[in-house]
């Protein structure tokens, strides 16, 4: 049943996107994620669509972009810039090829509104495995003071599938949030637009969600060689210390890496101490 259901959310978006042109016009929204952007950043455009948010991010940053759907993927490739776009992904959300703690920004934009519970827990966690740490994931979505939420069968709760196959989760504010508990919630914001479609006048509403992935002090690691490297801005540099103090820091970025990856018992023994 669930793959039945996947299948067909599929081919609706592989629909939509083989129509000419490009679906979403303009270029995204970054104001809550550009101030922690920096050049040359390696950045995931998960869910990335025809590339409205690929494009604004390449500007900056050296993008990876994934979707589902190849039409989708096509349509970046063909009629947007792709200048700084390196790499384009066929892959799902919740099964993403792409190794842990790689990426020093991950975007999700109107991605997850288009998943059941099941998949959006699912790609929260790919998502939050993607970023190093001190690295941010900008999440927007649906809210529930959109014209269009309640329009259509209603699949789960506050989730309605409508008639071009495109089923639309509306969130509630705090709900994106709930789904990266790995994450601090920086910033929250609720946006309602007046919009007019043909004759049918209504608003739409976009929750904005910036989170971050613990403190950049973490992104320190040691190498399969042995060597100290520190993971900036998505890639693994060698890291600077003076070759007297290797060893101590190296022992210490283990020990810590420890903590991170067994709180509880990290816990127990400061309880015992």
């Amino acid at each position: 049943m669930a793959a039945t259901r996947a299948m067909r959310a599929r081919e609706a978006w592989q629909r939509l996107y083989s129509k000419r042109g490009l679906h979403y016009g303009g270029t995204g929204d970054l104001s809550l994620l550009k101030p922690h952007l920096k050049r040359g950043m390696l950045v995931l455009d998960a869910g990335c669509g025809d590339g409205k948010t690929a494009e604004a991010l390449a500007r900056l940053c050296e993008v990876v972009a994934c979707d589902f759907s190849r039409e989708a993927l096509n349509s970046l490739r063909s009629q947007r810039d792709p200048d700084g776009v390196v790499e384009l992904v066929e892959c799902n959300l919740r099964n993403m090829p792409f190794a842990p703690e790689k990426y020093g920004a991950v975007t999700c934009v109107h991605t997850l509104s288009h998943m059941v519970e099941r998949e959006r827990a699912a790609a929260a966690e790919q998502l939050s495995k993607a970023l190093v740490r001190g690295g941010h994931l900008y999440v927007e979505a649906f809210g529930r003071a959109d014209m269009r939420c309640g329009k259509g069968d209603e699949v789960e709760p506050s989730s309605y599938l409508r008639g071009d196959g495109i089923m639309t989760h509306y969130f509630q504010e705090g709900e994106v949030g709930s789904l990266f508990p790995g994450l601090e919630v920086v910033t929250e914001v609720g946006s309602v637009r007046r919009v007019v479609f043909g004759a049918t006048a209504g608003k739409r509403e976009v929750l904005k969600v910036l989170h971050r992935h613990g403190a950049a002090w973490g992104s320190l690691r040691v190498g399969e060689n042995g060597q100290l490297y520190v993971n900036e801005m998505g890639k693994l540099e060698p890291a600077d210390i003076p070759k007297a103090h290797v060893e101590r820091v190296k022992q210490l970025v283990e020990d810590v890496v420890a903590d991170l990856d067994h709180p509880e018992a990290a816990q127990q023994r400061d309880d015992d101490e």
